[in-house]
């Protein structure tokens, strides 16, 4: 995982030389502090966030459930591409990554599959929100489909009566234009 942490870490160095920034003020050390207290922010986060990218990336060749395990591929690459958006300026200036990879980076975001994540964001909701387990979710999620009314997407009389008045809503409302 050093490896990944290292080849991820968009200022790889940062912290040396902001250690030795700061120690260059001897005298004043509150100073050198102060002074260079942002660079400490930022080495920070370059320490941080490659490590939970890579611990993320590691958990994920655990043993764990097949639809688990896909939806927190999913998530895994969605917070890797986020920190690789959010500080790419970091990225480019120490090299990690080149200027002809910025017009490959949105194409990953794109193909990730988030409509089966927004459905599972909302089971991960449920179950943090009102500590119901993912398996009492799961069987009541497969009952409500057994119940007679959503045996089609449509409720009955959707087409006789709701789709007409939802279309001369909508022919009034252009009209009113």
């Amino acid at each position: 995982m050093k490896n990944i942490r290292s080849k991820i870490s968009p200022t790889v160095g940062t912290d040396k030389n902001c250690a030795f920034d700061v120690n260059s003020y001897e005298r004043h050390c509150a100073n050198g502090y102060s002074k260079f207290s942002t660079d400490r922010v930022r080495a920070a986060l370059a320490h941080c966030q490659p490590t939970v990218v890579s611990e993320f990336i590691e958990k994920l060749h655990q043993g764990m459930p097949a639809g688990v395990k896909q939806q927190l591929r999913v998530l895994c690459s969605m917070c890797a591409l986020n920190t690789l958006k959010k500080h790419l300026g970091d990225f480019l200036a120490t090299g990690c990554i080149s200027a002809s990879h910025l017009s490959k980076l949105h194409l990953p975001m794109i193909s990730l599959d988030v409509c089966s994540l927004r459905f599972a964001s909302i089971q991960f909701a449920l179950v943090d929100a009102f500590n119901y387990t993912d398996h009492s979710l799961g069987s009541l999620y497969e009952e409500a489909w057994k119940d007679p009314l959503n045996e089609s997407v449509m409720p009955e009389g959707y087409h006789e009566y709701i789709r007409p008045m939802l279309e001369q809503q909508v022919l009034r409302s252009r009209l009113r234009l």
